[in-house]
């Protein structure tokens, strides 16, 4: 018997002559109950705040718990027993879809389950074939909750992508209100009133005065406040679709913060969203917004959050996470887009609160090219249908004409910004046409007798056949994914104190390099690559412009194997810089987005979501919209005492908590399954213990 629920208290089915008391879960510890009226009717008038029609599932989501069959279960349930639940949710469902309510009763079948598809073996048609759900209970319904209770606006579908997004949001405001129903009856229920955004907006300003009242007058932080400015002015413009394009170290952080906030302002919009690709970048602007802001209007939301088990603070953020009920959220775009085109109740619960918000997505040319149409339409959807602006913000802006978006507003203008891009040029980039092997390089380092360079590859093998060569010079150090992030960390720290210190070092890696990492060297080589890449590789030398002199030499490397689904984008590339086309003219990068997203041979809905949406398959669409496709298994390297440490206590435990994991985290490596499965150690599920070797300069070697 659980004892949260006192044996004393009975509950009275259909078949009492009392049969007006139907609860909708066990009661509190003092006996309390909460009926399925009270739930039914509180989950409405939370869910109404969002939508009409979001009132209505929230009113009919539980109405099969009317039915006697779940109330016995429910009373079994109490009593100790174990016993399958008859479910509830197709009742209320069955009314929805009689009355051509059909996106409602989407969300009220979904509401513990998930989103289903509309057709095929486990669709919403097939189940909900027949009227037996509604009518068994129709009776008892009706007399507990009178007639008015079954009213309900009519509602015309509108084009289906429009009708994919309001039933999302129904979804969403139905788990949310349902969740929320039950806590404040169970006493869990965290009651934080954030500050507005006018409090915010003052919060803001005077830390920014700050700043710049202590800034020294520089050309630079000259640039940053006249991009700060226009951000301001740019704030009276209509919500839409908006670019930011500044150069590396343009103060980008807080002035597109500037305008999401007056901007919100001014448009009656509750939130702001920065979403960036990676948590590298997340981690430093959380920084920066948290000495902006008061403590509780930030929320920070990706894997690399950490708090101790079972504590208060824990317990409110996973709450938090899932709700998104922050006046400003900093979270990834694999969150939000997953979130979006997700079919799961937990997922999916923040939702409702992506409307009525500024989306800022950062260093956008990252979004993957696959999944671009499904997710510019549903961008467009929230603009068009939720009082949503979304900015784009880029050094390296995307062309986005192939795709069906409203015209998209410059914040800052043109001639503004080609001054600023003259102002700030920290390189020259000189094309090496004549393919070099990597000695050719390293007598290039030697005849310009560089103290430091950056080497950047795309390709993991090329990056160790480098180092190999590049060693010659002495204090070479090599970054890939196959070190984990902590052996990774200690490198970076290790040339940092190298490049502050004005000694000689040199550093070949992988891409990795290329976002979210604030590090200065004097001249940099890239191998051939997209022409974001190369530009993003730019942005790692003279950044802090300490030279009026600094080459980015793009080389092509003999023998170079390109992944298929970049060799477009290289050649692309080649042909820009063959034509002599200046990489620092925004011209040269529009072109090169148009040359490749305009190629009929790339696909930008490889899985077909937008037809998947057109059908309300959501449950396809879930398992097919995938930002990170990654099939790899995360081995522990047992090098470290604190990895040792925590293997053991795994060992000893066969569980770890949620601090613990993530801990481990910083010593993983992703291999594939099969090598995972001959050279590693199952612990216990989901956590694996490397055995194999690991080079002190590479990590794992797996080719």
């Amino acid at each position: 018997m659980n004892s949260e629920f006192p044996q004393t208290h009975s509950i009275i089915t259909d078949q009492s002559p009392q049969s007006n008391i139907r609860i909708s879960r066990p009661p509190r510890q003092d006996g309390t109950v909460q009926t399925v009226k009270q739930h039914l009717e509180e989950t409405g008038a939370i869910a109404a705040a969002v939508h009409p029609l979001a009132e209505i599932a929230g009113k009919w989501h539980d109405l099969g718990k009317f039915d006697p069959t779940w109330q016995q279960y429910l009373q079994a349930s109490m009593a100790g027993n174990k016993c399958k639940s008859p479910g509830h949710a197709i009742h209320g469902a069955a009314l929805a879809w009689k009355k051509g309510l059909h996106g409602v009763a989407f969300a009220i079948l979904g509401h513990h389950s998930g989103l289903p598809n509309l057709g095929g073996a486990d669709g919403i048609q097939q189940k909900l074939k027949g009227d037996q759900h509604w009518q068994s209970i129709q009776a008892i319904a009706q007399k507990e909750l009178g007639d008015n209770f079954f009213t309900c606006p009519s509602h015309h579908p509108e084009h289906p992508l429009t009708e994919d997004l309001l039933i999302r949001i129904i979804f969403s405001a139905l788990v949310d209100a349902d969740r929320e129903s039950a806590a404040r009856f169970l006493g869990d229920w965290d009651t934080v009133t954030p500050p507005t955004i006018e409090q915010l907006i003052s919060q803001f300003e005077t830390h920014y005065h700050h700043l710049i009242q202590n800034a020294a007058d520089t050309p630079i932080n000259a640039i940053r406040r006249d991009i700060y400015r226009h951000c301001q002015a740019a704030a009276t413009l209509k919500p839409g679709f908006f670019r930011l394009t500044t150069p590396t170290g343009g103060g980008k952080t807080l002035s597109v913060m500037a305008f999401a906030l007056h901007h919100a302002q001014n448009y009656q919009q509750k939130r702001i969203i920065y979403c960036p690709p990676f948590t590298s970048i997340i981690e430093q602007a959380a920084q920066v917004y948290r000495e902006s802001f008061s403590e509780n209007a930030v929320l920070e939301h990706h894997s690399g959050v950490v708090f101790d088990t079972h504590t208060d603070e824990l317990h409110h953020y996973q709450f938090a996470a899932q709700r998104w009920d922050y006046p400003i959220i900093v979270s990834t775009t694999v969150q939000l887009f997953e979130s979006l085109f997700s079919r799961h109740p937990s997922q999916c619960r923040k939702v409702h609160r992506i409307t009525n918000s500024v989306i800022i997505l950062d260093e956008v040319q990252a979004l993957p090219t696959k999944y671009l149409k499904p997710i510019m339409s549903m961008l467009r959807g929230l603009v068009d249908n939720w009082n949503c602006s979304v900015v784009f913000c880029s050094a390296t802006q995307p062309w986005y004409g192939i795709l069906d978006l409203p015209e998209i507003r410059d914040i800052v203008p043109l001639n503004q910004r080609q001054s600023h891009a003259k102002t700030l040029q920290r390189v020259e980039y000189h094309y090496q046409s004549q393919a070099w092997d990597w000695h050719d390089l390293l007598q290039d380092i030697r005849q310009r007798s560089l103290k430091n360079a950056l080497v950047v590859v795309s390709a993991k093998i090329d990056a160790r056949q480098g180092f190999k060569v590049l060693s010659e010079l002495g204090n070479t150090f090599h970054l890939s994914t196959n070190m984990y992030a902590a052996h990774r960390r200690r490198v970076l720290n290790q040339v940092r104190d190298r490049l502050n210190q004005d000694l000689p070092v040199y550093l070949i890696s992988t891409q990795l390099i290329e976002a979210g990492v604030d590090i200065d060297f004097t001249a940099g080589y890239r191998a051939i690559a997209g022409l974001d890449s190369i530009i993003q590789t730019a942005g790692r030398v003279n950044r802090n412009h300490k030279s009026n002199h600094a080459i980015l030499t793009i080389f092509e490397l003999k023998n170079q194997g390109f992944p298929q689904q970049d060799r477009d984008k290289i050649q692309i590339t080649r042909n820009l810089l063959k034509a002599g086309q200046s990489l620092h003219d925004e011209a040269s990068c529009q072109d090169y987005f148009k040359s490749f997203l305009a190629n009929p041979a790339v696909n930008l809905d490889q899985q077909e979501i937008q037809k998947r949406r057109e059908g309300f398959m959501f449950k396809d669409i879930d398992t097919h919209f995938q930002m990170i496709e990654d099939n790899k298994v995360n081995v522990i390297i047992p090098l470290e005492d604190t990895a040792k440490q925590l293997i053991e206590l795994a060992q000893k435990q066969q569980r770890l908590s949620q601090k613990e994991w993530r801990l481990l985290l910083h010593y993983a490596v992703g291999v594939t399954p099969k090598l995972a499965d001959a050279s590693s150690q199952e612990i216990f599920p989901g956590l694996r213990v490397w055995q194999g070797d690991y080079n002190p300069n590479f990590g794992i070697v797996t080719e």
